[in-house]
């Protein structure tokens, strides 16, 4: 566990995927700017926050990541001028004709420390999502966002399904797992719900699930919404069903005690079962 965790705020943005880029990307700097309001230190966006719901080809919306894109330039801005670290939920990512959908962590001076790509393809009834057909997942390395208030582990997509990948973060020395995933009726809000809680009570961790605003035409059982557990597994916040910003405040000692009452990971036999990453994490930022 690190020894250096300290109290913040963390903000999930629940964000509409509008019909047009510009749109969106105002949207979404407003929703930031809010979160700063309201005290956040750490501001996290869904999944696929800049592309049109429903969209088909990733390949319409993808730009490079080396400081040339739009939604880059503006991430990095708002995180400058608000002096807020910023996990940007996804954004499709071209890199030497390769497409990914890419985690971008933005430190509070606006630099790009480290980029997390999701690694598991999401199939419903054995299909493809269409939205990924184009999308590179031959990648395996996992990161762990390093800020001065608390090492974070970060997944995306269907990494909220893997206890192994929460556990292995949580012994790595991670106190919060954020999660940026957006399931277009692919799960319930309930199926959604657990898992978070699931992971947050594996990890004995903080979890943010992030996703972008249910449809408003979605059946009430499949509006998923992003949400904050705690490290007992009680989700402390969730969103409504519109454009909003919730916050929560990290608290070490709930971590600590937690982890006291319920030594599960220093318990673990390491001798039946692997213990850590097979691949080491990179750790990216700094305290």
């Amino acid at each position: 566990m690190s020894k250096t965790a300290k109290e913040f705020v963390v903000a999930a943005v629940q964000a509409s995927a509008l019909g047009n880029q510009e749109s969106t990307l105002s949207s979404v700097a407003l929703q930031v700017v809010e979160a700063a309001r309201l005290d956040a230190n750490i501001v996290v966006l869904p999944e696929y926050f800049t592309c049109p719901r429903g969209f088909t080809d990733i390949r319409e919306y993808a730009e490079p990541l080396d400081g040339s894109g739009r939604t880059f330039s503006l991430i990095s801005s708002l995180a400058q001028s608000l002096g807020v670290y910023i996990i940007a939920g996804t954004i499709p990512e071209i890199e030497n004709g390769a497409y990914y959908n890419t985690c971008c962590l933005f430190n509070r001076n606006g630099d790009l420390v480290g980029k997390y790509r999701k690694k598991y393809r999401l199939t419903v009834l054995g299909e493809l999502l269409p939205n990924e057909t184009q999308v590179a997942f031959d990648v395996n390395e996992p990161v762990i966002f390093r800020t001065e208030f608390v090492d974070i582990g970060i997944g995306t997509g269907n990494d909220i399904h893997l206890p192994q990948l929460a556990l292995t973060y949580a012994a790595a020395g991670c106190q919060m797992l954020v999660y940026c995933s957006t399931f277009d009726g692919s799960f319930s809000s309930s199926h959604w719900t657990l898992l978070g809680q699931g992971r947050a009570l594996d990890s004995l961790s903080y979890v943010v699930v992030c996703s972008a605003r249910p449809p408003a035409d979605a059946p009430e059982e499949m509006r998923v919404r992003s949400a904050i557990m705690n490290p007992w597994g009680d989700c402390v916040r969730s969103a409504k069903d519109k454009d909003e910003v919730i916050c929560e405040k990290f608290c070490p000692a709930l971590v600590q005690n937690a982890r006291k009452c319920m030594p599960i990971l220093e318990s673990r036999r390491s001798d039946i079962y692997k213990k850590g990453f097979e691949i080491h994490p990179t750790i990216v930022g700094n305290r």
